[in-house]
């Protein structure tokens, strides 16, 4: 399987077909061989769990997170950097090229994400689009489901299908951002938003203040709080709770809510809590309770 990663002896990969979805996850470590890129076989869907650079042939380089879906078109070249010490944590999915094909022209009519012509197995258009919450959850599900053996096929088939729906709808909802007219500013400004993305997403639990964030990338507090939040429509302190929260998912069958309320830097356990039901419409034992089920 040509997934990221994918040279021979470098990475555990496990790849599971049902029906007519394919998923698949795998861990790569800091060091393995053929850590730093690969080449792709289909058209997929990555759903990181840890952060990495990852830059496409010909295309500036992405921090990939936890926030962000990866989009890879068969044959795409890549090369991936190391940012969390663990390495390169991740899920995908792909479906038959018709599946892709009516499902991108129904969600995405303006070809936003996808590209319209289809030609030689290539579906997307970009790179990386936003990662909703649900769709994040739902991928998480789907994985432990099919980890365990608990889903029938046409669960697999339906819930890959909403999953892709929504990533596909995030990213063709996203509006490019507001250009600068100076192209050079425009180019630092983004190279400042994917630069705060790595240092966040090297300490998702460590307490820092936008002061320590700004001197890590060079900034100043106030340009690095409005240049974030012009380019991504979000705060900085938004993003690294939404780190912290899908890191928490794939914390809940193993460790206690307490310790992972602690470990990820929530002030309290009911402070976890809630962030959590605001994020995923469910306390965190209520979800641990459906993945185990």
């Amino acid at each position: 399987m040509g997934h990221p990663g994918d040279v021979q002896g470098a990475v555990r990969e496990v790849v599971v077909d049902r029906g007519s979805v394919t998923t698949g996850w795998f861990r790569a470590r800091p060091g393995d061989l053929g850590f730093g890129g690969g080449t792709t076989d289909r058209a997929i869907v990555v759903f990181p769990r840890t952060a990495v650079g990852i830059r496409h042939r010909r295309r500036a380089e992405v921090v990939a997170d936890a926030t962000t879906a990866m989009l890879y078109n068969p044959g795409d070249a890549y090369h991936r950097r190391l940012i969390d010490p663990v390495g390169d944590r991740c899920e995908w999915v792909s479906i038959p090229g018709s599946w892709w094909e009516r499902l991108c022209g129904d969600v995405d009519p303006e070809g936003r994400v996808h590209d319209r012509r289809f030609r030689d197995g290539r579906v997307f258009a970009v790179d990386h689009c936003p990662l909703p919450d649900d769709a994040y959850l739902r991928q998480r599900w789907l994985t432990t489901g099919l980890a365990r053996a608990t889903l029938s096929t046409l669960a697999v088939e339906e819930t890959a299908l909403d999953v892709l729906r929504e990533v596909l709808e995030a990213g063709a909802r996203r509006r490019p951002a507001r250009s600068s007219t100076q192209p050079s500013t425009g180019r630092r400004h983004r190279r400042l938003v994917q630069d705060t993305r790595e240092f966040l997403g090297a300490c998702r639990g460590v307490d820092v203040d936008l002061a320590g964030v700004a001197e890590a990338v060079g900034s100043s507090p106030w340009h690095l709080h409005r240049v974030f939040r012009s380019r991504t429509g979000t705060t900085i302190h938004a993003h690294q709770t939404s780190l912290r929260l899908r890191t928490a998912l794939g914390w809940l069958p193993d460790r206690e809510l307490a310790a992972i309320a602690h470990d990820l830097g929530f002030s309290s356990h009911s402070h976890f809590t809630a962030a959590f039901r605001r994020a995923f419409g469910s306390t965190p034992s209520q979800v641990r309770a459906d993945l185990a089920n």
